[in-house]
């Protein structure tokens, strides 16, 4: 055990990690479903999903490495399928109140229809294909320079320098 090293051992779970990166994402996600429904693309939000998705993981002592960055990665890619998938329902409830649909039926009796119609339509899939992969790269520009940072290990924390001795006699 001479060259036992503590700081070369990688520590922390990477199970719960990716669980705070998930929670973290969700709220990234809901982020971006609001800002979505407001008719925008931010990559900004990006920025937040990923930010929020590394302190998650951080908070929750997720392991450190590369490790983290494909964690990332994963939950920032899942959060704007998530968060374009609640700008597309909350675009279909708008038109549910809009169109006084609601006189003849529920909003889950709306959906129901709905979705699976939609679902069957080549001309949605390919505007809902267009937005997750404008998403995506609105996200990647937005989470870069982040990533990066997740790759670079820790600073190592030095003693701070002595104080130099004063001169008050």
């Amino acid at each position: 055990m001479e060259n036992y090293n503590p700081y070369e051992e990688p520590k922390g779970s990477v199970l719960l990690g990716l669980l705070g990166a998930l929670l973290g994402a969700l709220v990234g996600a809901a982020v971006w479903a609001v800002v979505g429904a407001l008719g925008y693309i931010a990559s900004i939000v990006g920025f937040l999903i990923a930010f929020l998705a590394s302190k998650g993981y951080d908070l929750l002592r997720g392991r450190q490495g590369k490790i983290k960055v494909v964690v990332l990665i994963l939950c920032v890619i899942l959060a704007v399928i998530i968060g374009n998938a609640g700008t597309t329902l909350w675009q279909l409830h708008e038109v549910y109140q809009e169109e006084g649909v609601a006189a003849t039926l529920s909003e889950q009796a709306y959906f129901r229809i709905m979705i699976p119609l939609l679902l069957e339509d080549g001309d949605f899939i390919a505007a809902i294909a267009k937005d997750t992969l404008i998403g995506f790269v609105f996200a990647a520009i937005g989470c870069f320079g982040m990533l990066k940072n997740s790759l670079r290990p820790p600073k190592k924390q030095e003693a701070p320098a002595p104080l130099p001795p004063s001169d008050a006699a």
